[in-house]
């Protein structure tokens, strides 16, 4: 199957296309948006939103990763991103962010609860996690709008992180 278009009330979730890179760069590349995730460098380097796109096609036919452009339904800007990682895994992590100038709008939370159906019915999912650096606590009000409740807190080091954090983690499920 192709990825398929997810619209809601105010937003088109697409697949990338590599004409998106120069934007991804631009927006995941501010530093408010790259200190908020663990897996966005700062400074973003040039051709890494390139490659990064050109992995989507791969990673949703084996169903191992999800990731669509979140994209205003009227104007059709790009304003961030929204991913379900690990689906062939016992633990779908729910993954995103937004530009800066989109944030506190409840796009995030619009974009994110529309992926979660989509996995739910399309991969079949029966449970799914967020987790988010404890210092960014808005994620977590992301992931407690789409109905995850808080289980546990951790300290880790992943991605592009300089040292370890503290994140909490969330769950749903729906079996």
């Amino acid at each position: 199957m192709l990825q398929t278009e997810i619209s809601t009330e105010r937003l088109v979730l697409r697949k990338f296309e590599l004409s998106d890179a120069i934007q991804v760069q631009a927006m995941a590349g501010n530093r408010d948006v790259s200190s908020t995730t663990a897996n966005i460098p700062y400074p973003y380097p040039d051709g890494l939103a390139e490659k990064w796109i050109s992995n989507h096609p791969d990673n949703f036919a084996n169903k191992s990763v999800v990731t669509y452009a979140i994209t205003l339904k009227e104007s059709e800007n790009l304003i961030g991103c929204v991913s379900m990682m690990h689906l062939n895994s016992e633990k779908p992590e729910l993954g995103y962010w937004l530009g800066v100038d989109y944030w506190g709008k409840g796009y995030c939370s619009e974009a994110c609860g529309a992926l979660i159906d989509f996995c739910t019915e399309y991969f079949g999912i029966a449970v799914v996690y967020g987790k988010h650096l404890s210092r960014n606590p808005a994620s977590g009000k992301v992931l407690e709008k789409c109905g995850l409740s808080y289980i546990e807190s951790g300290v880790g080091k992943e991605g592009f992180m300089e040292k370890a954090e503290e994140f909490k983690v969330y769950r749903k499920v729906y079996a």
